[in-house]
């Protein structure tokens, strides 16, 4: 799995639009919140409060997971880029490569030197809720 880092979700990417909302009904519960479309309009509609870190997985050209994260201004630490305007937030993966992508998640924010990762709103039925409890354990 290769991780790609953006400072910002790129915008007119017919490809990765079909990705990543084909990805997102892979999910358990597939949320409007989860789509390109509303993490997209969440960027432009806040990015002068926070910058958007997106983490694109992939394994060769297919796009495996999604984590679309943000900074606040300091970049000393990471939350779901939608949490103040979602009911729910996720990471965006088939339910059975999510550890494997948390784990990819969690060494590229240490790697950018985040001190504090906050994660609100992950439905409790999220297989990265059991996923991060798994991978802290580890």
């Amino acid at each position: 799995m290769q991780l790609i880092l953006h400072r910002e979700i790129p915008e007119d990417d017919g490809a990765l639009r079909r990705q990543w909302n084909e990805l997102v009904f892979q999910m358990e519960s597939p949320e409007v919140f989860y789509t390109y479309e509303w993490a997209l309009a969440v960027q432009r509609a806040y990015s002068s409060s926070m910058l958007p870190l997106m983490m694109l997985a992939y394994e060769r050209d297919s796009l495996v997971g999604v984590a679309a994260l943000a900074t606040g201004v300091t970049r000393e630490s990471a939350f779901f880029l939608a949490a103040s305007t979602a009911d729910y937030c996720d990471f965006v993966c088939s339910p059975g490569r999510r550890n494997e992508f948390i784990q990819v998640v969690l060494a590229e924010l240490r790697k950018l030197g985040m001190r504090m990762l906050t994660l609100a709103n992950i439905p409790a039925d999220s297989a990265t809720a059991r996923g991060l409890q798994v991978v802290a354990h580890n």
